[in-house]
């Protein structure tokens, strides 16, 4: 399905009853909607679930403005406003918690509760910007397919190359479908992003954070910090699972998703 918002058409799948209460899945850098599949089929039974291709990845096209997590942030409450979800939770995983934060933090009555997914609080160190930079150069350079590769390893734990090769391939695809200039602009955006940390002790909405146990963007220390500094927050650590947790551990990652909406996942 297709809706114009925010100056851009925006590619998305909206499953279950409009009656139920909303959960929107909010992707990862540099992947797009499909890797909610699993949890998308596991949760449209109780919410109306939505799960949709941010500015430049997958299905939805860039636009003309330089990307931005504020600018995510606008693309979301647009969708939100245009397919006439009042609140909703939201399930971000990586750069997606990075817009469900500030997005909580900004309009807190919009939403529910959160599910933040190997991601962080923190804005990027000195040496986490120059990283940032050298890859842009690099994509500038050499093109996505030797970004893909050597992202690859980052992203997925070393038992999933050697169990899932077929998850490796499926990320793989996500990763080289994704045009080089958006690639180019969603680094820059999370370079020039700002912390969340301080909001943590304000934000009271119920989260649950889940993190792969063999993370190594955003390892566990990360999301222990975000669970300790939060109100109202539960942590599971996932096992099997480097930094795409639903994608590599699909089991253990729904059996910890689907008791948390039960209890949160409310209607309007």
């Amino acid at each position: 399905m297709t809706t114009t918002v925010n100056g851009i058409e925006i590619h998305y799948d909206d499953l279950g009853s409009v009656d139920m209460p909303a959960l929107i899945f909010l992707h990862g850098f540099p992947l797009n909607r499909t890797m909610w599949q699993r949890q998308a089929e596991a949760c449209r039974k109780h919410c109306r679930v939505i799960a949709y291709d941010l500015r430049g990845h997958g299905e939805t096209e860039g636009g003309e403005e330089p990307f931005s997590i504020p600018l995510f942030v606008q693309d979301l409450l647009s969708l939100m406003d245009a397919l006439r979800v009042k609140t909703a939770t939201l399930c971000a995983l990586s750069m997606g918690g990075y817009i469900a934060l500030r997005a909580a933090e900004e309009h807190p009555e919009r939403f529910n509760a959160l599910i933040l997914c190997d991601t962080q609080c923190a804005a990027d160190t000195p040496e986490g910007r120059e990283k940032r930079l050298k890859a842009i150069r690099a994509i500038e350079t050499d093109g996505v397919e030797p970004f893909a590769e050597g992202l690859l390893g980052k992203l997925l734990a070393e038992q999933t190359f050697e169990q899932h090769p077929e998850t490796v391939a499926a990320v793989r695809e996500m990763i080289v479908s994704t045009p080089a200039h958006s690639l180019v602009h969603s680094l820059r955006a999370m370079r020039e992003r700002d912390e969340t940390c301080s909001l943590l002790p304000r934000l009271t909405l119920p989260v649950l954070i889940l993190v792969g146990e063999a993370d190594q963007i955003a390892p566990p220390d990360a999301s222990v910090y975000m669970h300790n500094a939060l109100p109202a927050a539960e942590l599971v650590i996932i096992e099997g699972a480097g930094h795409l947790s639903n994608l590599e551990n699909p089991e253990a990652f729904n059996a910890a998703l689907l008791p948390f909406l039960s209890g949160h996942c409310h209607r309007d």
